[in-house]
């Protein structure tokens, strides 16, 4: 399979996690949440098990003189800024102006630089205004942490191993007061090697075509999907972590050549659904009172949690369209224009991606 080629079984991963993510939420809406499962809060620890696996998929190891390097870690972070931030920064003071928190906090600007810092509505928490961005705030951690690595070449995956390992072994000795501190020393973020170690599993399964036992992958994916709907405990990186590890390594093989499309389409717009689903409970509340219905009547909780699922999944699919595809879009034009006029001056051309 080329680089930059989409491995399906990622792709459906995406819109499973998200969706899973949505679950966790709605649950809220019906009041005490202590009856419920929190499987769908695990739909994170999928993310960042593809978030490690798609970073070591789609950035070559360079052998090049660190001239070149430099220039890759450079046009690696511009591209996963690209990627990541402009819908965030939509998203993020979108959620503080319609649910009214945070307007005056300071500490707002932390949220808009994905630097960690105690809640002012749940002070125990690490969380951003926008909640669901504390993962994000990982993500573009590890995102600084890959990029240094592409300095060292062939030793990439090992200097990463050794920054990660470290951070999470502070983390497990030392209590930190600080929220930084507390976050990045997290273990959680063992998630992210575990999907840079899968992509080496990954290449020699195909290499050797143990790929074709599909029965194999379909095992794996289930399995992993079943131990984390035990719940578990213990520490997360090995409770959700490791069967996360499972699911991604079996939805690779067992959906190679088969194409669900309802999969496909979530999984494009994931990052819309995870970023702007919280937004999208204020119009499912009000179809419901449209409806004259209530969570808080038994015959009408399936009906409801549907409706804020649809609700949910359309308007994440409707901004991935109307919103990020093209952000994205221009923002990688923006980078390749810059690449070029350094040597040719060729005129800005924004062509058609592929989401």
């Amino acid at each position: 399979m080329a680089k930059g080629s989409t491995i399906e079984g990622i792709q459906y991963l995406r819109g499973i996690a998200a969706m899973m993510v949505v679950f966790h939420h709605v649950r809220h809406v019906f009041g005490d949440v202590s009856g419920w499962t929190t499987f769908g809060s695990t739909g994170v620890d999928i993310f960042f098990v593809i978030s490690g696996f798609i970073m070591a998929y789609m950035t070559p190891l360079s052998r090049d003189a660190m001239s070149d390097r430099r220039s890759d870690m450079r046009r690696f972070w511009l591209k996963r800024f690209v990627r990541i931030v402009p819908l965030y920064w939509i998203a993020l003071p979108l959620t503080v102006v319609v649910f009214k928190i945070g307007l005056t906090d300071p500490r707002l600007v932390n949220d808009f630089l994905f630097f960690p810092r105690f809640n002012l509505q749940f002070p125990a928490e690490i969380w951003p205004a926008l909640v669901p961005g504390w993962s994000i705030n990982y993500e573009m951690f590890f995102y600084l942490l890959f990029g240094l690595s592409i300095l060292f070449g062939g030793w990439r995956l090992l200097v990463i191993s050794l920054s990660i390992m470290t951070l999470a072994i502070l983390g497990a000795f030392w209590q930190f007061d600080s929220a930084p501190m507390r976050f990045y020393t997290s273990s959680i973020m063992v998630e992210f090697l575990f999907g840079m170690l899968l992509h080496s599993v990954w290449r020699y399964l195909s290499a050797t075509g143990a790929g074709r036992r599909r029965w194999i992958w379909w095992l794996s994916l289930l399995g992993g999907f079943g131990v984390l709907a035990m719940n578990l405990q213990g520490p997360g990186f090995l409770t959700h972590g490791l069967p996360a590890v499972f699911i991604v390594l079996g939805a690779m093989f067992a959906f190679e050549g088969i194409r669900v499309p309802v999969l496909r389409i979530l999984g494009d717009a994931s990052y819309s659904i995870y970023l702007f689903h919280l937004l999208s409970f204020t119009v499912s509340w009000h179809v419901v009172r449209l409806l004259r219905l209530s969570p808080a009547v038994s015959k009408d909780m399936i009906p409801v949690f549907a409706i804020y699922v649809v609700v949910a999944a359309g308007a994440g699919i409707v901004l991935h369209h109307l919103l990020e595809k093209p952000l994205t879009r221009t923002g990688n034009a923006l980078i390749k224009y810059f690449d070029r006029s350094r040597t040719s001056g060729a005129p800005l051309q924004i062509s058609k991606v592929t989401p």
